[in-house]
């Protein structure tokens, strides 16, 4: 949670909300580069886990999955989805999450992967898809 709460604080101080009717690419590619510290976070609470091997990647993932969600949804959905009116944007967003979810735990896995001893001779291939899941919105987008 504290390596997400120091990724809004970079995120908020060094690329301020600008006018979303334009797409800039090297902005958003610097934006979505500051998540490179959520790996190294997601790394060291790997490290600190005690426990099975097997089972670390997927507490430390569902963790991320947590707290990325209640930093980026949580107020949105609590203030929104309680009113009168009910508008579909909150069931895509909840839908996002779930979906986000398997997205987070797959790249701890992967983060997981890459540093297990016997895995030396698949370390190019798995550091390609940390980065392709690490820029998958840039990529979406």
């Amino acid at each position: 949670m504290f390596v997400q709460f120091c990724k809004m604080l970079i995120l908020a101080t060094f690329f301020p909300a600008v006018d979303d009717s334009k797409f800039d690419v090297i902005v958003e590619f610097l934006k979505i580069t500051v998540d490179i510290g959520d790996l190294v976070g997601l790394y060291l609470a790997m490290t600190k886990i005690a426990g099975k091997c097997e089972i670390k990647y997927l507490v430390a993932g569902v963790g991320w999955a947590s707290a990325e969600l209640i930093m980026t949804k949580f107020f949105p959905l609590w203030t929104g989805a309680r009113g009168v009116e009910f508008d579909w944007k909150y069931v895509q967003m909840s839908l996002d999450s779930n979906i986000a979810l398997g997205q987070h735990i797959s790249t701890a896995l992967l983060v997981y992967l890459y540093f297990r001893n016997d895995a030396a001779k698949y370390a190019k291939p798995i550091l390609f898809l940390i980065v392709l899941c690490c820029y998958r919105p840039l990529l979406a987008e």
